[in-house]
């Protein structure tokens, strides 16, 4: 089975897994609208016929963040969002540029231990997967 970016399917899958467990545990008072949001999908696309996605993950000090998306667009907002959301605690000096994409560019060459990856993957429900 070929690698995406150095991840097989099925640890792409894994991990999927693992997202939606951590979200399913947290208590339900600490749980956003948007990560119920994430769950249900991740769950849905587990369970679903074989289905593009976009995988985002962020690698950072405090450990590694990230999602599945249906569309490279909605991994880039949320990679925006975590740029918008630590700008002021990683780069103290520099207002972030208007454009989300110039932020995100700029965030990473700045903040150099920080670093993330978007890339495709196709998630098969496990009867559909081939061995």
């Amino acid at each position: 089975m070929p690698d995406v970016n150095g991840r097989s399917l099925s640890e792409l899958q894994e991990q999927a897994r693992y997202y939606v467990r951590a979200v399913r545990t947290d208590a339900p008072e600490n749980l956003t609208h948007n990560s119920q949001m994430l769950a249900n999908l991740v769950e849905r696309l587990l369970d679903s016929e074989p289905r593009d996605v976009w995988v985002l993950v962020i690698d950072h000090k405090h450990g590694s963040d990230g999602g599945v998306h249906v569309t490279e667009a909605s991994a880039r907002r949320a990679l925006f969002t975590f740029v918008s959301d630590w700008w002021e605690t990683e780069i103290h000096n520099a207002p972030m540029p208007d454009d989300p994409e110039d932020a995100i560019a700029e965030y990473f060459e700045r903040v150099e231990t920080e670093s993330y990856t978007i890339s495709p993957a196709v998630v098969e429900h496990e009867e559909n997967a081939h061995a």
